[in-house]
């Protein structure tokens, strides 16, 4: 009902109407489900954690590694190779023509909506056994991904894969690093994540 009056209007228009859509559901989150915070659900299977170099590294966190470049891979495959992909390339770049040779843009940009809508909960499924679920957690992930459409490019999937590496990389330094003193000042790296983040 809200989103497809605005297919026609500028991009920064769609990002504004969807995350007023956003904070009415967040709002709308305490009133139907609770305040309370749901337990943290266990993976069956990656509880463990794996000695590589002499380091423990938690079975999750690999089974993450694993999954995001699969996820990337399958992505660009529907992007390129099939019809469909070739559709909502072309959409993008000129809606008129598209239109013109028949294509239901409403139905279109309603399948992107639905694969977007669709990956947004895989990922937010994959973050639940690092981190319990909280009505915050679409905040600090929406923060997230405005960043990396940033730094990757507009349009650019592989581009915003390679930002969130580096951002994500750049933020464990930070935390890596933790206090360090200099001069008698003491600086926390650890809580500088978000100034990082957007610098």
């Amino acid at each position: 009902m809200l989103l497809r009056r605005v297919y026609r209007a500028p991009e920064l228009f769609q990002l504004l109407a969807t995350f007023a859509l956003m904070l009415v559901i967040k709002r709308r989150g305490p009133v139907d489900v609770g305040p309370r915070r749901p337990a943290r659900p266990r993976a069956p299977g990656l509880a463990g954690a794996v000695d590589i170099l002499g380091r423990r590294f938690p079975t999750y966190d690999l089974f993450l590694i694993v999954v995001g470049p699969l996820v990337l891979g399958l992505l660009w495959l529907l992007l390129t190779r099939t019809r469909w992909g070739t559709l909502v390339r072309a959409a993008t770049q000129d809606r008129e023509m598209v239109g013109a040779l028949g294509v239901n843009q409403a139905w279109l940009f309603t399948a992107v909506f639905a694969l977007g809508t669709m990956l947004a909960g895989l990922g937010g499924a994959l973050q639940l056994p690092r981190e319990p679920a909280n009505l915050g957690l679409d905040l600090n992930d929406d923060r997230d991904a405005f960043v990396v459409v940033v730094v990757g490019g507009m349009g650019s999937i592989p581009g915003a894969y390679v930002a969130a590496l580096l951002i994500a990389e750049i933020k464990a330094i930070c935390i890596g690093i933790g206090t360090v003193d200099v001069m008698g000042i003491s600086f926390s790296f650890s809580k500088l994540t978000l100034v990082v983040e957007f610098s």
